[in-house]
């Protein structure tokens, strides 16, 4: 009986987190298009936008050659809102780091000179997200 009742529970688990990742994955493409156009008059020529991951406002950007942060400020002293953005080569990456918290996630990309940390909006989009930087870092 207990049997019975775990496998019901753990059935009943994996369709809440089916359903979770789905959820996930549609907001995803939502903001994936939203940032699109943005990143796209960044982009040196030649270069390919790979995948783009982030929150609503601030989000990172894969390509062939480069990884881009960008992070859209709130409004600051002054009443303007700033946009902070940063360019590396995927060459100058010397380590990924994955914080998987309860809800979201947060990848940290470390070069020689800087860490550069982005929240994602879920913890497994961010293992995603350092994934695809390592595979990308492989191709360079």
């Amino acid at each position: 009986m207990f049997k019975k009742i775990a496998e019901s529970q753990k059935k009943h688990e994996e369709k809440h987190l089916e359903k979770e990742e789905k959820a996930a994955i549609d907001l995803e493409e939502k903001m994936d298009k939203a940032h699109r156009k943005y990143i796209e008059d960044l982009l040196m020529e030649g270069e390919e936008i790979k995948k783009i991951y982030g929150l609503v406002k601030d989000f990172a950007c894969i390509t062939n050659e480069r990884l881009i942060f960008v992070d859209n400020k709130a409004l600051n002293l002054t009443g303007k809102a700033r946009r902070y953005i940063v360019f590396f080569y995927l060459k100058e990456i010397v380590e990924v780091a994955v914080d998987q918290g309860v809800i979201f996630g947060e990848v940290r990309v470390s070069t020689r000179k800087n860490d550069h940390e982005l929240e994602i909006i879920n913890k497994t989009a961010a293992l995603r997200f350092a994934k695809e930087i390592m595979e990308n870092m492989r191709n360079v």
